[in-house]
């Protein structure tokens, strides 16, 4: 999918929707044309967000690539907001397995998705998600914009919002608190009562948006999904 392709999936432009995807499909087959020139693909996720791993398995088994697979998510998983409708079937969730049989090597963020791996694949790596402390997430290169301001922070995207939902009555007590202050980074406005301070999420302001941060926040629910999340 293309910047433009990911939008339409926050947004209720259906028609839309099945356009971009519809041109990713064709993106990717004619990916195929190229991949005999290289040694290794790197695959993050899926090569399609719908259907069978039919890309995944002319990679692997006709011309024989070396796969490296990431995903830093309980893919094979439905989450929480997912129901088992037609939509949701499309996803195909079983082919995670397949993909992971026909691997070279497996990245993963986490000891939970490993486990899940090593089913399929005994060449597994785990890195856990990382920061830059040096150049990028670092005080002493970022000024602080509220020197008198403490800051709790939250990102996400729209479907991890609900996350926030367990908190709220506490971030609504915080905010009362003189000097705190509230910040959600997210690419759709919540619709909390109390005042907090929102962000659209922009990559090229991502590190700057996060630095404003004191105390970052990362509620999760106590189900087998949010075991595959990374902090």
């Amino acid at each position: 999918m293309t910047d433009k392709g990911w939008e339409t999936i926050y947004s209720n432009k259906r028609t839309l929707m099945i356009w971009y995807l519809y041109v990713g499909v064709l993106r990717r087959i004619i990916h195929l044309f190229f991949v005999f020139k290289y040694d290794y693909v790197f695959i993050h996720r899926e090569a399609a967000p719908i259907g069978p791993p039919v890309f995944e398995w002319i990679v692997a088994k006709i011309f024989g690539k070396k796969i490296i697979y990431d995903f830093d998510d309980a893919i094979w998983l439905y989450d929480n907001n997912e129901r088992r409708n037609i939509g949701t079937r499309l996803k195909w969730k079983s082919k995670v397995a397949k993909i992971c049989s026909w691997s070279w090597k497996i990245v993963v963020g986490n000891d939970f998705l490993k486990d899940f791996a090593v089913q399929y694949n005994s060449n597994i790596i785990v890195v856990p998600t990382v920061v830059d402390t040096k150049y990028y997430h670092n005080p002493d290169l970022h000024k602080k914009v509220r020197a008198n301001e403490i800051t709790i922070g939250w990102t996400g995207t729209h479907s991890t919002l609900q996350y926030l939902n367990s908190i709220s009555p506490l971030l609504s007590k915080l905010q009362k608190i003189p000097n705190v202050r509230i910040l959600i980074i997210a690419n759709q406005k919540p619709s909390f009562s109390f005042n907090f301070d929102f962000r659209f999420w922009k990559q090229d302001t991502e590190i700057e948006d996060l630095m404003e941060v004191d105390i970052g926040v990362m509620p999760l629910t106590k189900d087998t999904w949010s075991q595959g999340k990374g902090g």
